[in-house]
């Protein structure tokens, strides 16, 4: 990655405790970094100085502390800021940070992504920054010619046999392509954000984070019918180009959990069972490649073996934790919504 990425930072400590953070990320080779005071920044945005020529811009989430050179102080905070800068510039995805986020990365309606302070500090961080930097160039490079469902999922790289399952999944907006059309039952514009702003919100948000047309390596080790660290160590290593040929690869893989498209692990499933149809690979794959009992996949309620799906622990604190289990060992989330094309949230029956 040689190209320099053009970050706006607005905190209204960027001449104190947020100069170390700035350098920091300005010594990066893959960073240019224009620093703003919020009041500053306000003002600036309405005369029109600021062009809307950043790959990012990254908002403190508290901007009340430090008056600007001229010792006025901004009485707005991070979330107000996204706000008007995501009407100002709006071909820029706007990301905050906070000293208070307890995780590395959250997600949020009005901004496209938080960052925690100490993430944004460290070598993940900022390669994770500039990934996404990347990433959102490109799409913004591409999004005038995704006029099209195919040419979406030739821009996502979705496999053919992935198709349906990834349209039924694509919100109705995006399924004749990214435009910025009057919503048919409306006329006003659906929001002030691009459309690829929120496609790009979209595959972060939804497509990368649950279960569907993509899936996680705990899923896909279910879906083996294998323990998930036999399949780590051992599985993922036999059959590394076949998985990997499984892999989603399109914008923003580098900055998620690595996915796998779901239709064609099943496909492959299916090939390794030597069969031209089973709905069940679980119970057929390792008894077609003598897996060792010790090895199999068991369900974490009833500790039996071949489960058939994932679930949530809702007594644990954090909740986000999969653990392998049967289908009858499992209810569905009510507190979860349903989203068509995706699977739904199950918790262990305990």
């Amino acid at each position: 990655m040689n190209k320099k990425f053009n970050i706006l930072f607005v905190d209204d400590e960027v001449n104190g405790n947020r100069k170390g953070l700035i350098a920091n990320i300005n010594y990066d080779e893959r960073f240019n970094v224009t620093e703003y005071h919020p009041v500053d920044a306000i003002e600036d945005l309405d005369k029109g100085l600021i062009e809307d020529k950043y790959a990012l811009i990254i908002v403190d989430y508290k901007l009340s502390h430090e008056p600007n050179r001229n010792n006025v102080s901004c009485h707005s905070n991070g979330y107000s800021l996204t706000s008007l800068f995501k009407e100002k510039l709006p071909n820029t995805p706007v990301y905050l940070i906070s000293q208070i986020l307890t995780d590395d990365i959250s997600m949020g309606e009005h901004y496209d992504k938080m960052f925690s302070h100490s993430f944004l500090t460290s070598e993940k961080g900022r390669d994770l920054l500039a990934y996404d930097c990347e990433d959102h160039q490109q799409l913004l490079k591409e999004a005038r010619n995704l006029n099209s469902f195919e040419k979406i999922c030739e821009f996502l790289m979705v496999p053919n046999e992935c198709k349906d399952a990834f349209k039924v999944a694509l919100p109705i907006e995006f399924r004749k392509g990214l435009s910025n059309n009057l919503d048919n039952n409306s006329s006003q514009v659906l929001d002030k954000e691009r459309s690829f702003i929120r496609f790009a919100k979209w595959i972060n948000q939804i497509f990368l984070l649950k279960s569907g047309p993509l899936i996680d390596e705990l899923e896909v080790a279910v879906l083996f019918g294998l323990d998930y660290e036999y399949f780590k160590t051992n599985f993922r290593k036999e059959y590394e180009s076949d998985l990997m040929a499984c892999e989603y690869k399109g914008i923003f893989a580098k900055t998620n959990e690595k996915k796998w498209w779901s239709q064609a692990v099943f496909d492959f499933a299916v090939s390794l069972a030597d069969e031209d149809y089973i709905s069940y690979p679980w119970k057929v794959v390792p008894k077609k490649l003598n897996v060792e009992e010790k090895f199999l996949s068991k369900c974490a309620l009833c500790q039996e073996n071949t489960p058939e799906c994932t679930a949530f622990d809702r007594d644990e604190t954090e909740g986000n934790t999969k653990y392998a289990a049967h289908w009858s060992c499992t209810v569905a989330a009510e507190d979860q919504v349903d989203l068509a094309g995706f699977n739904p949230v199950l918790y262990l029956d305990d």
